[in-house]
């Protein structure tokens, strides 16, 4: 992740584990994660956070380049 965000800091991640017990949207956050989605996960919520994470990215100015 570190190398990841070090390289492409301006890509969201999104972390999606069926094993995060005790990890929270906000310890993610701190650890560079764009959101946190616990498994299973239905497609209509992983679009919803996909769409979040990439107009956050936007509003901030961290757009990413189609291609790159």
């Amino acid at each position: 992740l570190i190398r990841l965000l070090e390289a492409r800091p301006e890509i969201p991640i999104i972390l999606c584990t069926g094993h995060g017990r005790g990890l929270t949207r906000e310890l993610a956050r701190e650890l560079g994660f764009a959101e946190l989605l616990d498994k299973p996960i239905g497609f209509a919520e992983l679009a919803k956070s996909v769409r979040s994470v990439l107009d956050a990215a936007a509003s901030t100015g961290r757009e990413i380049a189609p291609g790159t």
